[in-house]
């Protein structure tokens, strides 16, 4: 009875010295709340507080979604004597169809306790509709100032004709006490409707808005509208990864943690058609400041041989693609195609071109001949009216050369052959080699033709087979990763001198690249757990963190057998770990 009556005081006394269970909080984020179909939504997950074991979150079935894991980051800090952490996931949501849809809670084991989040709701609208801001990072221009970085896009006419160009100009601007850890992913806008061509250099300056410093890197693009109408430049993309260090040492708590996503809105631009009426030897040539220029390799031949005719076009605008000029009324020449060129390049912030035809021109007489003027008709962007270009005509001395009547030249390379054809000799019938085999017959009578034919259909259906499956994988990189996980680690075992760093190294590649999450953030027990919650049978587990503690343990002492013998080990295991979560 005395120790009865003792009991319940040893309990109260055992509670209150027991460690609290650690405190913590899990939150969810959408970078914004209205998306069209077809775009992505980056989905946050975020969990705070003392504990030390955090295991990735539990999404929800989301059936009208495409999911992309984006990686994980840890953040650690002490305050009053007192460790907290603070763990990311990331997630880029990909929607499929329209409607207002509701994120269900998102549940988070920490410390062996299920947190979870609260729900969330995103509405999902029509595919080219414009999002409506619902993050820091898409706030009015006039509040750019105040922010860490922003994205601007810009063209520099919006209202052309068909084939005109307009600059567009991406500008990233940063400020320049932000980190230089952050590494930004950059998604150029969607052209529909124009040809696009690049204006390399990117240009990196600085600029002071509002009295606050800025690097800003600008990319630019030529496009030349194909159609007339109201033609959409789609929104331009920037994603900031989490910066561990500039977050952990962060003065302004305004800003948001974790990833950023950064956009800059569609641009309309106005294209009309090219004025009515259009000249009858208009080729389409839309450009500005087009200049045409003829040039010969000599003025002076003898009869029978060619001079090269050089035309060239140069200007402001899509040459490459430009008509060449019609070289009509040389009837005195025969004219043979020697090919040519194009080039384009920026030059003054615009994209100048290029274009040149060259042709061989055989005089049909001897004597004073004339190539004439050459004609092109182009629309200048500039003048806003059809032009027509001329060159002038170009005189050429032929002489004649005795004895040429003779015999018929051989035209060869632009000069008169050595070799002149005379007469034509019998030709002799040469006897049978007693080598040749007699003819089978027409090939539609072999039963070989009939089974060549059914080759181009069984090679089409492969390639149809294996395109097919290509782009499966390639719409789903998460899947993909996951099937060269193990290819990957058996290169990194491959490479010549491994050692335990190596063989740890290649099996986090692998938990990470299996299982998709980042592989600089796991450890032993994150890889053992991840196998067990896949299908590992505990047996295999276990030689799992036998494995890993013995390349630890190297660190310090060296390990009986040799390192051959440790990768053959982990070949082995990873190619049974692989076959266990194969359906995970």
């Amino acid at each position: 009875m005395t120790g009865r009556r003792w009991l319940p005081f040893f309990l109260a006394l055992l509670a209150l010295t027991s460690p609290a269970r650690a405190a913590v909080e899990v939150g969810a984020t959408l970078d914004r709340e209205r998306v069209p179909v077809g775009e992505q939504v980056v989905l946050t997950v975020t969990v705070t507080g003392e504990a030390r074991r955090v295991s990735p979150p539990d999404l929800p079935s989301l059936p009208d979604f495409r999911v992309f894991g984006g990686g994980q980051s840890q953040r650690f800090s002490f305050v009053d004597g007192r460790a907290s952490a603070e763990h990311s996931f990331t997630y880029y949501l990909q929607p499929e169809r329209e409607g207002n849809f509701t994120i269900d809670p998102i549940a988070v084991r920490a410390d062996g306790q299920v947190v979870r989040t609260p729900s969330l709701e995103l509405e999902v609208v029509a595919a080219g509709t414009s999002p409506v801001p619902a993050s820091p990072d898409r706030s009015d221009p006039q509040d750019e100032s105040e922010r860490d970085a922003f994205v601007t896009m810009s063209v520099d006419r919006d209202s052309v004709v068909v084939g005109e160009q307009v600059v567009l100009t991406f500008g990233f601007h940063r400020a320049t006490r932000m980190s230089a850890f952050e590494s930004p992913e950059y998604t150029p806008p969607r052209t529909e409707g124009f040809w696009r061509e690049d204006l390399p250099p990117e240009r990196h300056t600085t600029r002071v808005i509002r009295s606050r410093r800025y690097q800003v890197t600008e990319i630019q693009y030529a496009l030349f509208p194909t159609r007339a109408g109201d033609l959409t430049i789609g929104e331009a993309i920037v994603r900031l990864p989490e910066d561990t260090f500039g977050s952990f040492f962060r003065r302004d708590r305004r800003q948001p943690r974790g990833p950023r996503v950064l956009r800059a809105d569609p641009i309309t631009v106005h294209v009309d058609p090219l004025p009515e009426p259009q000249p009858q030897d208009f080729t389409g040539t839309v450009a500005r400041d087009l200049t045409l220029d003829a040039t010969v390799d000599r003025r002076t031949l003898d009869e029978g041989e060619a001079v090269t005719l050089g035309l060239r076009l140069a200007g402001s605008g899509n040459l490459p693609g430009a008509a060449v000029p019609s070289l009509e009324g040389l009837e005195e020449f025969r004219v043979h195609d020697a090919g040519g060129g194009a080039d384009s390049r920026p030059q003054g912030g615009r994209l100048q071109g290029t274009r040149l035809v060259e042709s061989l021109l055989v005089p049909r007489t001897a004597g004073r001949v004339v190539i004439p003027s050459i004609e092109y008709t182009y629309f200048d962007t500039g003048r806003r009216d059809y032009v027509t270009l001329r060159t002038e005509p170009i005189a050429l001395e032929v002489r004649a050369v005795e004895g040429s009547g003779g015999g018929s030249g051989v035209f060869v390379g632009g000069r008169k052959s050595e070799i002149e054809l005379l007469a034509r000799d019998i030709l002799h019938i040469a006897p049978v080699p007693g080598s040749l085999s007699p003819w089978a017959g027409p090939l539609p009578h072999r039963a070989v033709f009939y089974a060549a034919l059914g080759v181009p259909a069984l090679a089409w259906a492969v390639s149809a087979r294996v395109s097919r499956r290509r782009r499966e994988l390639m719409r789903d990189p998460r899947r993909l990763r996951a099937r060269r996980a193990l290819e990957r680690a058996r290169k990194t075992l491959g490479a010549p001198g491994v050692d335990e760093h190596a063989v740890v190294g290649a099996v986090h590649g692998w938990a990470a690249d299996r299982f998709d999450r980042a592989a600089s953030g796991l450890t032993h027990d994150d890889v053992v757990e991840l196998a067990t919650r896949h299908g590992a049978d505990p047996a295999l587990t276990r030689e799992l963190r036998a494995l890993l503690d013995r390349c630890d343990a190297a660190r310090y002492a060296p390990l009986g057998g040799t390192a051959a013998d440790l990768v053959e080990q982990t070949r082995g295991l990873l190619a049974r770990l692989e076959e266990q979560t194969r359906n995970a």
